[in-house]
């Protein structure tokens, strides 16, 4: 079945796009949001993000005939889910699914270090949620 998104890889003008969406939506889908104060959230979160981007892969879904223009993204590692995310207007289309489908096989045992509203409509038993995985090294 053909889709009017495409599935890619990040492109470098992505960026932004993709610290802004990350940095609020789990601001405001987390107790983050009742218990830190934004400032404080939004600086040391920032680094967070930067750590996970070094080695993470980024598949971006993005309208077919215009590449520029961004759904959601997926952010994976090996086995983990780092984050996802889709824009509210493009929700319950499936492409959460199809970024799932592109990176990972149906059933696949994972893990997923961040659950927002982005995530939980596409998570299932098969994916553990595993926050610990961000502290590695330490």
């Amino acid at each position: 079945m053909d889709t009017p998104w495409a599935i890619r890889g990040p492109e470098e003008s992505d960026i932004p796009f993709i610290y802004a969406t990350w940095l609020n939506s789990n601001y405001t889908d987390t107790d983050f949001r009742r218990s830190v104060r934004k400032s404080v959230y939004f600086e040391a979160y920032k680094r967070i993000i930067d750590n996970i981007l070094l080695s993470a892969k980024v598949s971006v879904a993005c309208k077919s005939d215009t590449p520029s223009v961004i759904y959601g993204y997926l952010v994976t590692e090996g086995n983990v889910i780092h984050y996802s995310f889709v824009k509210d207007a493009f929700r319950s289309l499936g492409i959460a699914k199809s970024l799932y489908l592109h990176n990972f096989q149906q059933g696949q045992a994972l893990e997923c270090t961040h659950s927002t509203g982005s995530t939980k409509g596409f998570l299932n038993r098969n994916i553990t949620f595993n926050p610990f995985i961000l502290y590695k090294g330490i």
